[in-house]
This record gives structure tokens, C-alpha cells and sequence, in this order.
């Protein structure tokens, strides 16, 4: 299983126990799902590429492509593993913190750090 399979199922197991309950195979299922995620992000992925703007510099692109990529994979997550939840299965976790929620906000400014080429940024996936 791919890391979109992973997502899948964990996604499954906690939101949709009812959906999760009725197939045969989960694991099949879920494998099935993270290839047709990896897929249609491998197609966005060659799109991505098409559209850059050519007048960006080598920094500006990467961005560009990172920012395009992540929204694609959110789009495809939200189409074909992120459903919506069963009723009654949200709950709002407990309050936390501001500093657990913006564990970065003291140190002022956001340090971004970019990929070193424009394979790195279009390759990251989940884990």
C-alpha cells in the first residue's frame, strides 16, 4: 500500500466505520484508492509542469510548483479518500493551546525552505 492507501484506510477506520465495516477486503480497497490517487496526481503532476509561467526564476518556479502540486493533491484527496464523514463521527478534539497550535508564531517570521529541483517539488507525496 502507498502512502494515499494508508490515508485512506485511516480515514476510513475513524470517519466512515459503517462504510469501512461493509467491505470485503479494506486493505484491497484502500490499495486500490492510493493507486488511483497516485495516478491522477502523477497526471496533475505532468499538467503542473505544462503551466509553469515561463518569466519565473529557478526559486519562484519551485514555489509555483509546489503550491500547484499541493492543491491538486488536496483537490484528488478531497474527491477519492477525504468523503464525507459519517453522521455522527466529528467530534471537535479538545481545546488546545495557542503555542501547541502555532508552535512556530514566536519565532516572528515563517523560515520556508525550498526543494532543490523542480523533480524534488513535484515528487513529495505522504509517507
Amino acid at each position: 500500500m502507498n502512502g494515499y492507501a494508508v490515508m485512506a484506510l485511516e480515514y476510513l477506520q475513524g470517519f466512515r466505520p459503517r462504510h469501512f465495516a461493509r467491505l470485503e477486503d479494506p486493505e484491497r480497497y484502500c490499495a486500490t484508492v492510493g493507486e488511483q490517487v497516485e495516478a491522477e496526481m502523477m497526471a496533475a503532476r505532468e499538467d503542473i509542469r505544462q503551466r509553469v509561467p515561463p518569466d519565473l526564476n529557478q526559486a519562484d518556479r519551485l514555489v509555483w510548483i509546489g503550491a500547484a502540486r499541493r492543491l491538486a493533491e488536496q483537490r484528488i484527496l478531497a474527491e477519492k479518500v477525504y468523503l464525507p464523514a459519517e453522521p455522527g463521527r466529528w467530534q471537535d478534539p479538545e481545546p488546545q493551546r495557542e503555542d501547541e497550535i502555532y508552535p512556530f508564531r514566536s519565532l516572528g517570521t515563517l523560515d520556508f525552505h525550498l526543494v532543490g529541483s523542480e523533480d524534488q517539488a513535484m515528487e513529495e507525496t505522504p509517507e
